[in-house]
């Protein structure tokens, strides 16, 4: 690389024209948008209850976002409510939309279901009013009762009733929590004629034009132009420098380049075996050499890595799979083969295993390697 500055350009105007498409446009989109009058602004108990909702990480498992009947007519049919379109989002800072579905969408979850009883009870467990569900339980968001007026309690069925829980009753936090999701209500209109609430316009409504929608603002034309002429400088330099090594980087070949690792003695150096243990072994047998009980075999001690050399040999250039026995703990899994290695390199990573964490074998040479790969 010898065009440092071509290199800074084409990296500016990349990031730039990302800016553009990412930030600038979707702001210039979005600058104008004014709550929709049936929006309340949160409480600060809902506002609270919203910290919690994060805090427990329920945007991961549910959805803030129904999709258009376009895209897919499922989640009205579901009756979680009309498309959400940027409005709605006014007062969210950030936006909750989630990215998955584990559970239902909550975008319409007060007004489907605004039962505070039935909110505490799925809290403290789901699977008492929804069978099967695969949500966890939040009993630490509850207390044992003290009989403290003003204390709300949570009717708990014998079947699903902690051990010695006793009276089970609300905290401040699944207080705050539920009046959060209450307040998820958007079952207001947006626009004249939305199929959630159906209406005959008036004659005010008539003498009117017809009332634009969020989704189809159309791009300023200015950054539309601005658009084009970053994307005609990108093409114009891509073009001009074709062909050059500058732009497509280094054309050296594999055989060109030095060996990263040293090469090792024909008894194995034990300095290029802890580098290709560290590259190569470390993720699944782990830098103690204890592996992952029940799921990778620990080399420490192991009484396969112990064995007679050709043993670890023919283990690391045929791989191994199915089940087997190491310290007495049984292990089914599958390794691969690591053939790529040179002669060298396998003697000396088995050298690096053998005399670590207190193995005390005998070192792997080259030659052993080299008779049993032919």
């Amino acid at each position: 690389m010898n065009r440092h500055l071509d290199l800074v350009i084409g990296a500016l105007i990349a990031i730039m024209f990302a800016t553009m498409m990412l930030v600038v446009f979707p702001y210039a989109q979005l600058a104008d948008i004014k709550p929709p009058k049936g929006l309340k602004p949160y409480t600060q108990v809902q506002l609270r209850g919203r910290a919690i909702y994060i805090r427990e990480g329920c945007l991961y498992c549910h959805s803030q976002q129904p999709r258009d009947p376009g895209q897919t007519p499922a989640d009205m049919a579901r009756g979680w409510g009309r498309p959400s379109v940027p409005a709605d989002y006014v007062n969210d800072r950030p936006p909750l939309l989630g990215t998955m579905r584990t559970g239902p969408d909550l975008f319409n979850i007060g007004a489907r279901q605004p039962s505070q009883d039935w909110h505490l009870l799925h809290l403290y467990q789901p699977r008492s009013v929804m069978p099967g569900s695969n949500m966890p339980a939040f009993p630490y968001l509850f207390r044992r009762g003290s009989g403290q007026t003003g204390e709300v309690v949570v009717n708990v069925p014998d079947a699903f009733r902690r051990s010695g829980a006793g009276t089970v009753v609300a905290t401040r936090e699944a207080l705050d929590l539920v009046e959060y999701l209450k307040g998820l209500d958007h079952s207001y209109p947006i626009v004249l004629g939305d199929p959630m609430t159906p209406r005959k316009p008036t004659e005010a409504h008539r003498r009117e034009r017809e009332e634009p929608t969020e989704r189809f603002t159309p791009i300023p034309v200015p950054y539309l132009i601005l658009v084009a002429v970053l994307t005609l400088v990108g093409f114009v330099y891509m073009v001009r420098y074709a062909g050059d090594e500058g732009i497509n980087g280094d054309m050296r070949t594999a055989s060109a380049l030095v060996p990263l690792a040293p090469a090792a003695s024909a008894g194995g150096g034990a300095a290029a075996g802890d580098q290709i243990y560290a590259s190569l072994c470390v993720a699944c047998h782990q830098a103690s050499g204890q592996g992952l009980p029940g799921v990778f075999p620990p080399l420490a001690a192991s009484e396969w890595v112990k064995a007679a050399p050709e043993i670890p040999i023919k283990i690391l250039l045929l791989g191994l799979g199915g089940s087997m026995t190491v310290k007495g703990q049984t292990y089914n899994g599958q390794m691969p083969a690591f053939k790529q290695l040179s002669d060298a390199e396998i003697a000396a990573v088995l050298t690096h295993i053998r005399a670590s964490w207190g193995n005390g074998a005998a070192a792997v040479t080259t030659a052993a390697v080299t008779q049993i790969r032919a």
